[in-house]
């Protein structure tokens, strides 16, 4: 949508979309970061058929598939909102062959492999991208030197030196081809590697201290990357609400602000000064800590000018900002590899955290996790249904959580060593909340999840929709802890792990071991029984696999105020950990919990009229003090009790205003939280329709309607409603919704105000009379109906069909082509006299004392009919007539008498067969050219070919019907057109006398459809063997391209046909620049290749059906008039009748005079 067509990606993020990928790489071995999640393996072009180069150079691991990540592809994005979809080219770079290309030279032998598994149509494109300013590849060498001599080098191996708009204008991807690009950086990054999280830019949120154990979230964690995305979060959102105030600003004053800027346009000149991927990959903490607070506060500062310091307490309309969700572990319930993980391999249970930074300039009223589990055991999403927020058949409803929060430490840094302290006056103006939560109870399931933030305005912001599924899990906990969050609130689920991988029992109390849990805080998914001592409960504790847990909380209900958790471990081998005496205690910050608000009526961006109920509903974990109704910003109702409804008279207000409603929630505390709509005001009901007309139709049993199209508000109406009655008329609108009309259900588009609106209604009763009705409806309101001095020709009756068909004046009566069959023919007329369509209709025919008769349906006039009658008694004259009926019952009269005597079997006589038809191969694309004499008797043909040898009446009927009006001549030569390139076909050709009789199929014959290259030679009468045409023992086979361009192929062979078996042949090639002749037997031989690069002799014995195969390990053309290398392999030879099992695939080879190639 922003006109860009094409982009780079690194071409190991579309390898390891593959799902066979993780077949055959293997951590550390063959990839130094995460392995790719399951969610994003959906590309699939070729399951089975893959080819895989794995490589490594200083220490830079790929694997990447040489047939699809080395061309361009499309790929798209969904609005999850919408459905609307955008697509645009991506083109992958080579990530080893560019990495190799930054450093140091190398043969273009590199490229070999990829070239031969390139697909012609879509040729292999190398995109050498790398470093331009560092190390070698920014030198001297690499571009004078290394960049010239490669292009050289390529260009003389037959490769074709390229622009990437160049490849893309010749070779345009297929728009159906449609690639799943994986997150990530290329492979250079060091200790990055192509992560899919980008982690030399974007840390995680972990403790990965201890190499020993597996690295756990910290929802409390430090380092300089998330500090200097917190920074940059804050800042974005107050600079977008400035410009909310400010307006569009000018790129030109932000780029050049010493030309006048105004104070927008130096917020922006400062914020897009430091946000600079480079600051955080080759930068230090030192650099890091300072440049966003420094030359972020100078954003800042400009902004506040606009919108003022702090939290704003006006109406804004900018929606929070939410830093890109992440997750950890990457891939839960599966292995987990990368500097993250301390270079070990590492399994995790099935659960994740979710972690993000939001702000809004307004503050935050809630922030939550959306999450949702698919309904299949699909491994990726699903088109459209995971794609969407509104979601389908294939994922479930969403669910929620709110999400935790915690505030930002920050650091300083300088020469390595922290000084916070020192600079007190070093700080961000302003930080966001980090939040988290995690997921879990879900295994083997495709999960879809994205973060929600509503700020205090009721200004929603939803982030994009994250895919990730999640394994089986055979690991340690992902926190690695005795419980998490680490420093819950009374807002906070616990997780609480085991000590030991055993079945027990959490013991647990409140408070000190004070007071037993109130039992609205015991878990639902597991058993809890009160221990006897009125402290304690004891609760059993889940399996997962090879740990054991339990969720507690949240402890928030008024019915006991909890402060802190206090727990050991009951086992059921009965023993006890008591954390060697010092028990556990887990203190609970204490939260107040915000209400919670929604207006169920009416909905956002509704229409209304009337008196409209806003209905809200409102919860909270004490209790709801007040709910106010606020529209434009002014009270218009208190209410302190439920139902939650205020009624909006709406009557008084401006046609089609827009309003905005407010709904706040508070409760006894001061806390609170609005929800807000929008909505647009029609009082106005569209006008009514007072000129309709009712006429009869021109087809039988069809109405015309007419009338003037209403007009709404000086808009289209939205639709219509149309009633009729075939009882009396409508003459109001409580007749239009009375019982005796009947709706008549169309999906009529209005047309604009003032047009003549006319529609035709179908399927009445002919003569019935039909009185119509017509109101509109804007999308709130109806118009009115009524007949008083308006509408008075609104009914007539549906057209009649009176009108006979014409008498057929032609029928003729000839001998069929069986005994017993005579077959009449003749020209119909039409359904109304000699006009109209026989939509549906009769034919009644009259012989002897008999009546047969025969359905038709969508016939034209004067189209020629033939009927063929059987089972009639050899020599015996009959004489026929015949009636046309049209679909209301009307006949024709009688037509012409005709008649003919029933022939028996001697007076058929089959013409005779062709019996000398070749074929050969067409000088076109997909054309096969025929040659044969023609039988004098011969009137037409009918023209049949197939894949599979056409032997007999079966073999004739299944084959495909090649259509021609082909007027025999005695020597024929014919061309078969528009059959696949380069493709073996049968043709078998019956010849057709004046009289339609048939003659027996004709011998079979054999050719290759014409292709890049095509053969030239000719038959002989040599039975199976091949047959020089010098007299030599030398065989020709010529492939041709052009009359310059071409193969000719000469085969010495040490055997031949006998029985069955094919002798082993020394075969030879030479490509010959003369225009020379070649022959055959009626055997034919050619060479095909299939996608695997695998190349076959393949011989067809036209007296056996069988083909015979003898396989080529390898064909190469080594230069201009110089031999052509053909490795027979192992000469292996079978022979079978079933065509079917031969899998030979074609491919398309096109030679220019003197060009050199290798396969």
């Amino acid at each position: 949508s922003e006109g860009i067509e094409w982009t780079y990606v690194a071409n190991s993020h579309i390898s390891r979309c593959i799902p066979e990928w993780s077949n055959v790489a293997e951590p550390g071995t063959d990839y130094g970061t995460e392995p790719p999640n399951k969610a994003d393996q959906v590309y699939d072009p070729n399951p089975g058929n893959y080819h895989w180069r794995k490589a490594n150079l200083d220490g830079r691991k790929t694997v990447n598939e040489l047939t699809y990540a080395y061309r361009p592809h499309y790929a798209r994005y969904i609005d999850p909102e919408t459905g609307k979809e955008y697509k645009i080219i991506v083109v992958p770079a080579a990530d080893y062959e560019g990495y190799y290309d930054g450093y140091q030279m190398f043969d273009v032998g590199l490229f070999d492999e990829i070239a031969y598994y390139g697909d012609p149509q879509y040729p292999p494109l190398v995109i050498l991208a790398h470093d331009g300013d560092n190390a070698w590849g920014g030198g001297y060498d690499s571009w004078i030197t290394n960049t010239d001599q490669k292009a050289d080098d390529a260009a003389a191996k037959g490769y074709t030196v390229s622009q990437t708009q160049e490849y893309l204008d010749n070779f345009p991807p297929n728009p159906d081809d449609i690639v799943h690009v994986e997150d990530g950086p290329w492979v250079n990054a060091d200790s990055d590697f192509g992560s899919p999280t980008f982690s030399n830019w974007n840390w995680p949120w972990i403790n990965n201290s201890d190499p020993n154990i597996p690295p756990y979230f910290d929802p409390n964690s430090w380092d300089d990357n998330s500090q200097y995305w917190a920074i940059m979060t804050a800042l974005v959102n107050r600079v977008l609400t400035a410009q909310e105030l400010a307006g569009t600003p000018d790129i030109n004053m932000i780029l050049h602000p010493e030309n006048g800027s105004n104070d927008l346009e130096y917020a922006w000149h400062y914020l897009l000064g430091w946000i600079d991927s480079g600051h955080i990959y080759y930068g230090t903490s030192s650099d890091f800590t300072w440049l966003p607070v420094v030359v972020g506060n100078k954003s800042a500062e400009y902004a506040d000018k606009i919108i003022g310091e702090g939290e704003i307490t006006w109406q804004d309309t900018t929606p929070p900002t939410i830093w890109v969700p992440q997750r950890f572990p990457y891939n839960p319930g599966e292995i987990n590899y990368g500097c993250a993980y301390n270079w070990k391999v590492w399994t995790y249970p099935p659960e994740f955290y979710v972690y993000t930074f939001v702000y809004d300039a307004a503050g935050l009223s809630s922030v939550k996790l959306k999450y949702r589990i698919s309904t299949g055991d699909n491994t990726t999403p699903v088109y459209p249904d995971n794609y969407l927020y509104s979601g389908g058949s294939a994922v479930g409803d969403w669910q929620e959580i709110v999400m935790s929060s915690g505030t930002w430490t920050f650091k300083l840094y300088l020469d390595g060593n922290e000084v916070t302290d020192d600079y007190p006056d070093v700080r961000p103006k302003y930080l966001p909340l980090r939040y988290w939560a995690k997921i879990e109870g879900v295994k083997n399931k495709l999960v879809d999840y994205y973060v929600e933030a509503v700020d205090k305005n009721g200004n929603v912001r939803k982030s994009p929709i994250f895919h990730c599924w999640v394994g089986e899990g055979t690991g340690a906990s992902s926190s690695n802890k005795i419980w998490t969050p680490e420093y819950p609130t009374t807002l906070d689920k616990i997780t609480i792990y085991a000590t030991r991988d055993y079945p027990g029992k959490l013991h647990w109390s409140v408070n000190n071991w004070s007071e037993e849990p109130n039992p609205v805080y015991w878990p639902e998914n597991s058993t809890t029984t009160v221990y006897g001592d009125g402290k304690a409960v004891q609760t059993v504790l889940l399996d997962a696999g090879t740990y054991y847990y339990i969720t507690i909380g949240p402890f928030n209900n008024s019915t006991q105020t909890v402060t802190q958790i206090d727990f050991v471990f009951y086992y059921d081998d009965g023993v006890w950990d008591n954390n060697n005496g010092e028990d556990w205690h887990i203190v609970l910050t204490q939260v107040a919990s915000t209400p919670t608000v929604s207006i169920v009526y009416p909905e956002n961006n509704e229409i209304v009229n009337g008196i409209v109920s806003i209905e809200a509903t409102a919860s909270d974990d004490v209790a709801v003090s007040s709910v106010t109704f606020f529209i434009d910003g002014t009270v218009y109702e208190v209410l302190t009790s439920t139902p939650y409804i205020y009624n909006w008279d709406t009557t008084s207000l401006p046609e089609l205003s827009t309003h905005t409603i407010k709904v706040k929630a508070e409760d006894g505390d001061g806390n609170w939280s609005i929800d807000t709509v929008n909505v647009k005001v029609d009082n106005n009901p569209p006008q009514d329709i007072t000129d309709l007309v009712a006429l009869p139709g021109e087809n039988e049993g069809t109405i015309i309607l007419k009338w003037t199209s209403p007009s709404n508000d000086g808009t289209s109406v939205c639709s219509y409603i149309v009633k009729y009655s075939t009882f009396s008329n409508i003459n109001n609108i409580s007749d239009f919704y009375s019982s005796f009309t009947s709706t008549y259900t169309q999906k009529w588009i209005p047309s604009p105000p003032g047009t003549i609106e006319t529609h035709t209604v179908q399927a009445l009763l002919p003569g019935v009379t039909y009185y119509w009705a017509i109101i509109s409806y804007d999308g709130v309101n109806y118009s009115s109906w009524t007949r008083e001095g308006v509408n008075q020709n609104n009914f007539t009756y549906a057209q009649l069909d009176l009108i006979s068909p014409d008498a057929v004046d032609d029928l003729e009566a000839i001998k069929g082509t069986k005994e017993g069959e005579i077959i009449l023919k003749w020209t119909i007329t039409g359904d109304d006299g000699s006009e109209g369509v026989f939509e549906e209709g009769l034919i009644k025919i009259y012989y002897d004392s008999n009546i047969t008769s025969y359905s038709i349906s969508g016939v034209l006039p004067q189209t020629q009919m033939q009927y063929s009658i059987t089972g009639l008694t050899p020599g015996v004259t009959y004489y026929f007539k015949l009636k046309v009926v049209d679909n209301a019952g009307n006949e024709s009269d009688f037509s012409n008498t005709a008649s003919c005597v029933a022939p028996s079997s001697s007076d058929i006589t089959k013409p005779q067969a062709i019996t000398d038809l070749l074929a050969r191969t067409g000088e076109n694309k997909g054309e096969i050219i025929l040659n044969w004499t023609s039988p004098s008797e011969a009137n037409s043909y009918i023209v049949k070919y197939a894949t599979f040898p056409i032997l007999d009446e079966i073999d004739f009927e299944n084959a495909f019907e090649f259509n021609q009006n082909w007027t025999p001549v005695r020597n024929e030569e014919r061309v078969i057109t528009g059959l696949s390139e380069m493709k073996n076909y049968f043709i078998s050709i019956k010849v057709v006398d004046s009289g339609g009789v048939e003659s027996d199929i004709s011998n079979p014959a054999f050719a290759l459809s014409g292709g890049g290259m095509s053969f030239r030679g000719e038959h002989n009468s040599w039975g199976n063997q091949w047959m020089p045409n010098d007299g030599s023992s030398i065989y020709h086979a010529v492939f041709e391209n052009s009359p310059d361009s071409y193969f000719e192929f000469k085969f010495d062979p040490t055997g031949s046909w006998a029985g069955d078996n094919w002798g082993d042949s020394d075969e030879t090639v030479v490509l010959n620049n003369e225009v020379g002749t070649a022959s055959f037997g009626s055997g034919l031989s050619n060479l095909e290749a299939d996608l695997q690069g695998n190349f076959y002799i393949v011989s067809f014995n036209s007296g056996t059906g069988e083909y015979s195969i003898s396989k080529i390990n390898s064909i190469s053309l080594i230069g201009d008039d110089d031999e052509i290398s053909w490795d027979p392999g192992d000469s292996s030879n079978f022979m079978t009748q079933d065509s079917s099992n031969l899998n030979i695939f074609y491919k398309t080879i096109t030679l220019d005079a003197g060009q050199v190639i290798s396969f």
